[in-house]
């Protein structure tokens, strides 16, 4: 199976196809809600076009968008060279930036709780980029992050 990777972006324009040939057969409706970003994945780990949410202050990890299934960074990367690779990546820091700048905006606010645990969340991130933290199908997907009461 020839991997291929189509990225979309928050106005809901493809802005990467790596394979022409691949990238036609690309579902319609692979678009994004203007809060989230998400990708489209076809590669050794989804048979399938596959559009996966990254993860957000709320959500804190990789999830399928039409089921909420958890996925790991390396499961996402699986079968990609560099290049197809890079723009994965590039989200994924987004990601990691985002909830640590939540955790600093939580902790000013006195909301400790939330900021520890949305930083536990941005490390347990960053370490996925060198393999940690496989996904544990017993860890809650709801309130990892819960919001400040």
């Amino acid at each position: 199976m020839t991997a291929a990777l189509v990225l979309v972006d928050c106005a809901g324009g493809a802005t990467a196809h790596q394979d022409p040939a691949v990238s036609r057969r690309v579902p319609t409706g692979a678009t994004t809600r203007p809060d989230r970003m998400s990708i489209s994945v076809h590669n050794q780990q989804f048979g399938m076009w596959t559009q996966l949410e990254a993860p957000t202050p709320e959500r804190p990890y990789w999830r399928e968008a039409d089921d909420g299934t958890r996925h790991h960074l390396h499961d996402l990367l699986t079968g990609l060279d560099d290049h197809q690779a890079q723009p994965i990546m590039r989200l994924h820091a987004q990601a990691v930036g985002e909830i640590t700048a939540a955790a600093c905006l939580a902790w000013r606010a006195g909301h400790t709780r939330r900021a520890r645990a949305l930083a536990r969340a941005a490390a347990r991130l960053a370490e996925e980029i060198v393999g940690f933290w496989p996904v544990d199908p017993t860890q809650p997907t709801e309130d990892l992050c819960p919001p400040p009461t």
